[in-house]
């Protein structure tokens, strides 16, 4: 599998734990030397192939991985360039799979103009109206939308016994929430969004390492 955007490795580890051959691609070399470490220190290295890479335009051959998978940076980044590399780059049979933030959640917005370390790098969030132009290539796009309430436990995310409590009712409030009303589903926290089908052009898009 490729896993897009893999900073220090921290999801890398989980992947590899549960049986995946993981190709990290990272642009920060910052990023990669940390990612490397872990590995190493967790005899996972045979298992990840560290890849300084611009998800943009990744040095892979095309129909290569049988999976692509994501999560919190498709804010930094141009949604239809990695729609576009992600169909190239997997199998026919092949899928991707990216977690992400979304815009909409409207105490995360207020936390990310006021109280966010990262608003200086000024990310564009990812909305609901771009899941289209991420999986345009591919002929299946399936997404689903988590954490509305529930994000008001991150109040108690230094008391794990009462993050638990909190996360599990308030979650629980989240799904009958989504029942009754699914509109609401559009102001979540988190989108997970399913390509499958890749669409490759029959010109061939190989790129050499």
């Amino acid at each position: 599998m490729l896993e897009l955007g893999a900073g220090d490795g921290y999801t890398t580890i989980r992947l590899a734990q549960a049986g995946a051959r993981v190709i990290a691609a990272e642009l920060s070399l910052g990023g990669l030397r940390a990612l490397r470490g872990r590995t190493i220190q967790r005899g996972l290295h045979t298992s990840v192939a560290p890849l300084c890479a611009d998800a943009e335009q990744l040095p892979l051959n095309a129909a290569s991985v049988d999976l692509v998978y994501g999560e919190n940076f498709l804010m930094y980044v141009n949604p239809a360039a990695i729609g576009r590399e992600a169909a190239r780059v997997l199998r026919p049979e092949g899928r991707a799979i990216f977690l992400e933030p979304t815009a909409h959640h409207p105490l995360i917005k207020l936390y990310r103009r006021f109280g966010s370390p990262y608003r200086q790098t000024a990310p564009r969030y990812f909305t609901l109206a771009d899941i289209a132009t991420l999986g345009a290539p591919f002929t299946a796009i399936h997404h689903e939308e988590y954490y509305l309430l529930s994000v008001l436990a991150l109040i108690f995310s230094g008391r794990p016994f009462l993050f638990a409590l909190t996360f599990r009712a308030l979650n629980a409030v989240d799904r009958l929430l989504a029942r009754l009303f699914p509109l609401l589903l559009r102001y979540s926290w988190l989108t997970v969004v399913i390509l499958d089908g890749p669409e490759q052009p029959a010109e061939s898009l190989t790129r050499e390492p």
